[in-house]
């Protein structure tokens, strides 16, 4: 089961690349996206976000080294949506 870390939480969200793989005879598409939030203590690699509806599951976290004003979600969807 799922529980809620953060609700409503500001964030720059940039689709980075897509990627299209065939998989049991069919085809799906896996979404990398870069999620720009406020530095939080506590965010985890095993998260996933969800936006507009949509579950994107955390592929990695990269720290802002100056100042920790922000952190960088690397998220993907498609494959697994999250689940």
């Amino acid at each position: 089961t799922w529980a809620a870390f953060l609700t409503a939480e500001p964030a720059q969200i940039n689709s980075v690349s897509a990627r299209e793989f065939i998989q049991s005879s069919a085809e799906q598409n896996q979404t990398m996206t870069k999620m720009i939030v406020r530095y939080q203590a506590g965010y985890l690699p095993t998260m996933r976000v969800v936006w507009e509806s949509e579950n994107y599951e955390i592929q990695g976290i990269l720290q802002d080294e100056t100042a920790r004003g922000y952190l960088t979600l690397m998220c993907s969807k498609g494959l697994s949506d999250g689940k």
